[in-house]
């Protein structure tokens, strides 16, 4: 740190917590933008019209903004529905082998 503080003086975290800040705004605004093309792809859509792209992406950011406001709650109740299900698939699964290697 010694050596930051001589070429950047006292505010060297600043300098540093800000470029961080900055980088990584930039790098989440990639990987959403990447996020809605590939989606708008997917469904069929022109994924080169700035317009539908912008609108996408602020779908996404509301979408995300509601899921943080809600918190993880909701999750928790779809991740458990979910296993739910996957565990009564695995069940009928074992239960139609046990039946096959009874009575056939």
């Amino acid at each position: 740190m010694l050596i930051q503080k001589a070429a950047f003086g006292d505010e060297v975290g600043s300098y540093v917590g800000i470029t961080r800040v900055v980088s990584a705004s930039i790098a989440w605004g990639v990987l959403a933008t990447g996020v809605v093309k590939t989606t708008l792809s997917i469904f069929g859509k022109d994924s080169s019209d700035m317009k539908t792209v912008t609108i996408g992406f602020i779908t996404l950011m509301v979408v995300l903004l509601i899921i943080n406001l809600i918190g993880t709650k909701l999750l928790t109740i779809i991740s458990n529905i979910s296993t739910i299900g996957k565990i009564g698939a695995l069940g009928i699964t074992i239960i139609a082998g046990i039946f096959i290697l009874v009575f056939f």
